[in-house]
């Protein structure tokens, strides 16, 4: 895709056209040694959020601190559950509240105050949560299409004689959602007056925490619920024609539409600057109440590294045709090669070490 023609941002030539830095058909990485226990590969990554790979990997990393997090403290506190929100709003509506705008600052708050309620907590508890808002759908990637993920784990902090405690709030069985949606409404109606009530979408759905199945379920959703919305956007393209720099994209319920290469890099920007993450109660001050929690942080550091070697990457992503099965397969191939064009097989990706995880104290033995 070439980029002649494209403005230039005056800090960084292309920074926010950047489709080409990473994850590219071809690029480079790192063969690392360790001085003890083998070797592994580490690919190159820019690191600039205006590149969609370097975007949602940093997104990526968010959803597994979160992940790490809430399964420490639902461990050391025996909580069941996780629950997960999704917000949409009528069509009229739904592009009304950007970021930075009072709408948007009045519709978090009574999202918040509206799971609060549902989990039977007080205005003042701090309950472990976030919402993210998504600033489109997952088809049409220039429609405005505001709506919020949301994510509970039912156990707040609340401060008893001015000391803090901890609140398990679970909900017994499951929730109605009818009678649910028409809590939804009232406070949806604080921020936006006469508003469709019967077009007010609420769905939910909770996570057993005891279920190995469910629990790798949950670090995908997680994953889903705060994306960056950079895969999206490079996978968009139904069809690109390079002669002319004109790219096709859904356009949701059988249309499409014919974009220029300059049109989708801006609304990729666009896309990037309406996300907003919000982190409240326990999750916000989680430093300040891990000791309560009975949690602790674990270090995992990288060992030490012996040499690095660059290495050429080739990557192969999109849809194949299968002759043998008569069928397309879409497939995501990684293969290194060293200087000498010798393929690098039977070893893992990544480097060793990471940022460390917070887990459950161990228990105190008593001493006889």
């Amino acid at each position: 895709m070439k980029l002649e023609g494209i403005e230039n941002n005056h800090h960084d030539p292309f920074a926010e056209f950047n489709f080409l830095t990473c994850g590219g058909a071809k690029s480079f990485g790192w063969e690392i040694q360790y001085k003890e226990n083998g070797s592994r590969l580490s690919s190159f990554s820019c690191g600039k959020t205006s590149c969609p790979g370097c975007n949602d990997k940093d997104k990526e990393r968010t959803a597994r601190r979160f992940f790490n997090k809430l399964l420490a403290a639902a461990t050391a506190q025996g909580i069941k559950r996780f629950w997960a929100f999704v917000f949409t709003f009528p069509e009229a509506i739904e592009a009304q509240f950007p970021k930075g705008s009072k709408e948007r600052k009045a519709l978090l708050c009574e999202l918040k105050k509206f799971e609060r309620k549902l989990f039977g907590l007080k205005t003042e508890d701090g309950l472990f949560a976030y919402a993210n808002i998504h600033a489109v759908g997952d088809t049409n990637l220039m429609r405005d299409r505001f709506h919020v993920h949301s994510g509970v784990l039912p156990i707040a902090i609340r401060r008893v004689n001015k000391k803090p405690q901890v609140i398990k709030c679970d909900i017994q069985g499951k929730i109605d959602v009818d009678v649910t949606r028409e809590l939804l409404a009232d406070h949806l109606e604080q921020v936006f007056p006469g508003i469709d009530r019967s077009l007010v979408q609420f769905n939910v759905k909770y996570f057993r925490l005891e279920s190995k199945r469910s629990v790798a379920q949950l670090a995908h959703r997680l994953k889903y619920d705060l994306r960056g919305f950079g895969k999206d956007v490079e996978n968009a393209p139904i069809f690109f024609d390079e002669n002319h720099g004109l790219v096709v994209l859904d356009g949701g319920k059988d249309d499409y539409g014919i974009y220029t290469v300059r049109q989708v890099a801006l609304r990729w920007k666009w896309i990037r600057s309406q996300r907003d993450l919000r982190t409240w109660g326990l999750l916000n001050q989680w430093n300040k109440y891990a000791e309560l929690l009975g949690v602790e942080y674990k270090e995992d550091p990288e060992p030490e590294i012996q040499s690095e070697t660059p290495v050429s990457i080739v990557r192969a992503v999109g849809r194949r045709w299968i002759h043998e099965r008569s069928r397309i397969k879409w497939v995501n191939e990684k293969k290194a090669y060293r200087l000498s064009g010798e393929e690098i097989t039977k070893i893992e990706w990544g480097r060793k070490g990471s940022e460390g995880k917070w887990q459950p104290k161990p228990k105190e033995v008593p001493s006889e």
